[in-house]
Parts: structure tokens; sequence; C-alpha cells
């Protein structure tokens, strides 16, 4: 293997072990908790067995973690998911946790969020198990340590204290999902807010805990970027801290009622007559889409791969062609070269359809001749806008019959 290819291994290896190590940390807490109750002799040697593996497990990731550099993670695509059911599903993963430092987890959710929504669910749960696991480990002790376990590190007021959850839809439109995660403890220096989501960095508490590799935080604001998105910081020092996240999130409902909308209004009879193939290997990207153009009015096909829109476009004639570009085998970058290269398919108008180009993609994209890219998560009115941009490209040709 050559060493550039060396370094991209270890590269992609960080992110990945650094997402390895919480639910590591889950298992090894619940462990822990097990051995504090009352147990036989064989029940007792398998949880010793089993902290033995998860402490081994955590060294081992600990020590890969200290050869591998940095790599920018990747947001997995759009899906329709339950935010409220992936929330609490979280939660409960920490509860161990949390119980084991003497911590109360509180989750809050408002009204709405027990429904179906479109998003990037694996994003969100990645940023924000960082989070929550982070708000846990600094507000409370674990037995082991002095103060720890139940007896420790209660308020004046006698309370065990607390790490709160709260999600809601933000705004009128309710089209972002909000959520906050506040801690009560020991809160960051004004100082080191500036480098906090630098990657390799950690604060104060983060090196008195000697806990973490200065990954999570990094990872956490660069996937909600990329998802079009944001993550803040408030802290009280000496008090407690609040991380805010915020991201596209849609109510599936909604997204149906905008397409309907959009087809409710006078729509040009050359836009109406468009003939579309839509490549896609996701599943939910590919109904969501089709549902949009029914709603439009247009003619579609959806096909999963890019082998597949070559074999349909050989098969019948289309205006444009929605193309993702992440998919596995060939990917949309190579479909669209290679609809380039037939006489037929030279000029049809090609959409690229993306969560967000790579920088090793761009030069491909340029020789591919998009027409025009839609992001990743998308409104049905930015579907009808790069439409309509796809047909102004093609204008003066008969829309394929």
């Amino acid at each position: 293997m050559a060493p550039e290819d060396e370094t991209k291994t270890a590269l992609a290896l960080a992110v990945i072990l650094h997402d390895i190590r919480t639910p590591l940390g889950a298992v090894s807490a619940t462990a822990d908790l097990l051995a504090a109750t009352e147990l036989d002799q064989y029940q007792r040697a398998y949880v010793d067995t089993l902290q033995q593996a998860a402490a081994a497990l955590n060294q081992l990731t600990t020590e890969l973690l200290d050869q591998a550099g940095e790599v920018p993670p990747e947001p997995t695509g759009l899906l329709v998911w339950n935010p409220a059911e992936a929330l609490t599903g979280l939660a409960a993963l920490f509860r161990p946790l949390a119980d084991e430092r003497n911590v109360e987890l509180k989750l809050t959710l408002a009204e709405g969020l027990d429904g179906p929504a479109t998003g990037d669910p694996h994003a969100v749960r990645r940023i924000l198990t960082n989070l929550i696991d982070n708000a846990i480990k600094f507000t409370g002790k674990p037995r082991s340590e002095p103060g720890g376990g139940k007896a420790g590190g209660r308020r004046p007021d006698g309370r065990k204290p607390h790490v709160k959850v709260n999600a809601r839809y933000l705004g009128d439109d309710e089209r972002h999902l909000l959520v906050t995660v506040c801690d009560e403890g020991p809160g960051i220096d004004p100082q080191e807010l500036s480098t906090l989501f630098l990657p390799y960095r950690q604060g104060a508490s983060g090196q008195r805990l000697r806990s973490g590799s200065g990954l999570g935080l990094w990872i956490s604001r660069t996937l909600a970027q990329r998802l079009g998105g944001r993550l803040d910081v408030e802290s009280d020092y000496g008090h407690g801290t609040t991380f805010t996240l915020e991201v596209p999130c849609v109510p599936v409902g909604d997204l149906v009622k905008d397409a309907e909308a959009i087809a409710d209004d006078d729509v040009a009879p050359e836009l109406v007559r468009l003939k579309v193939l839509v490549v896609d290997d996701n599943s939910v990207n590919r109904l969501l889409i089709t549902t949009f153009l029914d709603s439009f009015g247009m003619s579609f096909k959806a096909v999963d791969s890019g082998a597949a829109a070559l074999e349909a476009a050989g098969q019948e004639a289309f205006d444009v062609v929605i193309m993702d570009l992440q998919m596995p085998g060939m990917d949309g970058i190579e479909a669209a070269m290679r609809l380039r290269e037939r006489a037929e398919d030279g000029d049809i108008p090609i959409v690229a359809l993306t969560a967000g180009m790579r920088p090793a993609d761009t030069a491909r994209s340029r020789k591919a001749g998009f027409c025009c890219v839609l992001g990743k998560p998308f409104a049905p009115a930015d579907l009808f806008k790069a439409l309509t941009a796809a047909a102004a490209s093609r204008a003066g040709e008969q829309p394929a019959g």
C-alpha cells in the first residue's frame, strides 16, 4: 500500500474509532453497574470478563486514535425518521452512564416531533451522542473516584446534578430541528471557546478527565455544517455549558403539501410534459422525488444505480436526469460522463443530487457537465427550480414522448 493510501486509511479510522468509543462507554458503564449488584460466582466471572474486554477495547481504540490523523466526516444522506423515537432511544442508551455517575438525564420533547420527517438521523445521532456523552462525563463522577457514586456530586440543595436535552421544531415554518444539551458541569473557560471546535483540542476539563481524543466536537460541528445547520456553545464558567444544534428536518406531510401547492400554480406546459429519469440508490430519496414529480404533473422513471440509469436511457428517451452523486459501484459522476459519451444523450440536462461535493470529485464533476446542483435535504420548490433550469438549458427541443 502506498504511503498516501496508508494515511487516508488512518484518517478514516480516526472518525470510526471515535464513534465506537461512545457505545463502548455505555457497555462499560452497564457492566460496572451490574458488578455492583448481588451476583453468584458464575455471574461474577462473566461480568469480570465483560469489564476486562471493554477495558481492552477502550485501550485499543485510544492507541489507534493516537496514531491516526483527522478526516472530515460525511453526512449519510436524506432519510425518513421519527425524531421523537430517535431521541428517546438515544436517551435510553445513556441512562446507565448517567446512573453510574449519579446524574439525572432529562429529555423534553415538544409536540409535533412524534411523526415522520426528512433529514439525516445518523448524523444527528452522531452529533448528539458526542454532546450527551460529554455532558454526563463533565457533570458527574464515576463510582470508582472519590466523591463519586450515589452519594457524590449532589448540588447544594441536595438534588442530583442534571443534564437536560430539549428538542423542538424551530420557527413558524418548522423546517429545522433545534436540540439543546445543557449540563451543570464546570463550564468552559472563555479563553478556550475560540478553539473548542478544532480537531485534537481539549479544554482544561477534558485534560483533567484524561478522556477523549479531542475529535468529538470537531466531528459534530463539521457534520452540522455539512447538513446545512449549525452547532453553537454557550458556557457559564463554573456553572455549566449549553450546546445548541440546529439542522434541517421537515415533516413529510409538509413536503407533500408544498409540492401540491406548486402544482396548483400555473406551470408552463413545457415543464408539465417533462419526462424525468431519477437515479438514486436511496429508496427514500427516490420515493420523495417521484412523489414531488407526480405532484408537478411530470412523468418519470426511477432506478437505483448508475448501471441501471445507462440501461434505462438506452431503452427510452428522457428530457432530464436527476443523478445522485454518491452511489456504490458506479457513482453518479461516472454514470453522467458515460451518458455524455453517447450521441443521443450527449446534451441531456443532468441535475446533480448531493449532500456535499467532496474535494476529489470537483474536477470530475466539471467533466460530467451538470446543469445544476440540488443539495440534500431539499424542498419541493428547490426541485422545481432545478427542473426549470434544466428545461431552460434544453430550450427549443421537443420533450421526450
